[in-house]
């Protein structure tokens, strides 16, 4: 089994690709076109795949959403659709919300990325320095994994614990 998860963005999205025991395979943030080719490869390099998505939810009430909070979600439906013309089972594509990212991992609704990250380390790489990213010469679990490919690991993770716990 291996997990594709999207940190979708309006132009460019955070990816992480992972194996069933969350070993990251690749991560990066890249152009959204650039993330269908990459549904495409996996989908058809190993078949066992799943997709989790981030999604968006309502905002709150007052708090209006601007055009960049509408690309992201045209986005996140041309990820699914296309996922599901290349051939992945509907069933297989699952949206993880962020309020379940940081309940999962901080068990608290006032994390942000920083905590999420420090979580993430704490669980993957205990000990290592440089939020388990390690150094050049002593690569840690983390090593390579930048920017929004923080928060698609986030997803990743929250997806698998969930299935994990057959939800």
């Amino acid at each position: 089994m291996w997990i594709l998860a999207i940190d979708p963005g309006t132009t460019r999205s955070g990816f992480v690709i992972t194996d069933s025991l969350l070993n990251i395979l690749k991560s990066g943030k890249i152009e959204n076109t650039s993330i269908l080719f990459e549904i495409a490869r996996v989908i058809s390099e190993r078949g066992d795949v799943w997709l989790p998505i981030e999604m968006m939810k309502h905002l709150g009430k007052n708090v209006s959403a601007g055009g960049a909070t509408f690309e992201t979600c045209v986005w996140i439906g041309r990820f699914k659709q296309f996922a599901i013309d290349s051939g992945l089972s509907e069933d297989r594509i699952k949206f993880i919300y962020r309020h379940e990212e940081k309940m999962n991992l901080c068990k608290t609704m006032k994390a942000n990325d920083k905590s999420i990250r420090i979580a993430l380390a704490e669980r993957f790489a205990p000990g290592e320095p440089n939020f388990g990213k390690g150094t050049k010469g002593k690569p840690g679990f983390f090593y390579g994994v930048a920017n929004d490919a923080w928060q698609a690991f986030a997803v990743a993770v929250t997806f698998y614990d969930k299935i994990t716990r057959g939800e």
